[in-house]
């Protein structure tokens, strides 16, 4: 099986909210307030109100969960769930 990339995604975020400790580690959010992102076969914006949440693990690893609603360019509208 032979991958590429599908497209690189550039998110402009606002500042980020400290919701505090949890059971598995510290959680912050990044709200989601716009972006781009650009492919070899499309490209579009990002639209604002979406959220990136991550968990930073007293092991030091940080774990990421994003979620947001991109607009290729044309009649194409995608909601996606980003891991």
């Amino acid at each position: 099986m032979r991958t590429r990339p599908l497209m690189t995604l550039r998110l402009s975020t606002a500042p980020t909210q400290d919701v505090g400790a949890s059971p598995h580690g510290t959680r912050v959010t990044f709200p989601i307030i716009g972006g781009s992102f650009e492919g070899e076969r499309f490209r579009g914006k990002v639209l604002p109100g979406g959220d990136d949440w991550t968990v930073k693990r007293s092991d030091g690893i940080m774990l990421a969960v994003g979620a947001g609603e991109i607009r290729a360019d044309g009649p194409v509208h995608v909601i996606d769930e980003l891991l």
